[in-house]
């Protein structure tokens, strides 16, 4: 519901103005976000030690950030001015931890160990303003976002859940490519300032002393939802 709203408002805007349109799409990695929370409720209930191996030793917990990726669509409302509208997902990846003997079985076949691993996306909606800066080609960019976070126990797909909160997004571009071409390359930045999302436990199931036990290694609590990102963007200009 959300998304139609910004779409019919930005269709309203192109509509009713003749100044130029822009389209741009922007990827890169970032820092902060729930990864962060992640993997410090991994170090608190001990899923942070060494794992060794053939291949050498592998320090937990590690974080697999996935790469991240915003569309904006934007028309002028007045010179150096214009309205946009963005999407994506801006923060993605994957959180591994490990214990060597408190979570596990015995033997061979049911091995002491114990390995987890959650599965997060951060996807983002924006609607705000763009300025360009007098006298250089700096687009500064600012609105009100919402984003829903979603989250998954790696190993128990049950464990299956997601969060909505809302947050200000701020961005920065610089155009490597002179005023007036139509499209070129830009160094681009994101800073989002959201509310902490609510969080559910995500678990370890396994055996202990020959009945089915479990623990969280993931508890109830709150993720860190503010989050950066530096990249690149494709930008295309009427």
């Amino acid at each position: 519901m959300l998304l139609l709203c910004l779409l019919l408002l930005t269709a309203l805007f192109t509509h009713a103005q003749k100044e130029a349109w822009n389209f741009s799409v922007s990827g890169g990695f970032g820092w902060g976000g729930p990864k962060t929370t992640f993997k410090k409720a991994m170090i608190e209930t001990r899923f942070d030690q060494t794992q060794s191996g053939w291949l050498g030793t592998s320090k937990h917990p590690r974080v697999h950030p996935a790469f991240s990726l915003l569309a904006k669509v934007g028309k002028g409302v007045k010179e150096n001015t214009a309205f946009f509208v963005a999407g994506g997902v801006t923060g993605a990846g994957s959180v591994d931890g490990y214990n060597q003997q408190e979570y596990g079985g015995s033997g061979w076949l049911s091995p002491s160990s114990a390995r987890v691993s959650v599965e997060y996306k951060v996807m983002q909606l924006t609607a705000g303003l763009e300025h360009t800066l007098r006298n250089s080609n700096v687009i500064m960019g600012y609105g009100p976002s919402v984003y829903i976070l979603k989250y998954t126990n790696a190993t128990y797909a049950s464990e299956k859940y997601q969060s909505v909160v809302a947050g200000l997004n701020l961005s920065c571009a610089i155009p490597l490519f002179r005023i007036g071409r139509p499209f070129g390359v830009a160094l681009v930045t994101d800073m989002n300032l959201a509310l902490p999302a609510q969080l559910k436990p995500l678990h370890h199931y396994y055996t202990k002393e020959g009945a089915p036990a479990q623990v969280a290694f993931v508890g109830e609590g709150k993720a860190n939802m503010t989050q950066g990102m530096i990249g690149l963007a494709l930008m295309f200009r009427s």
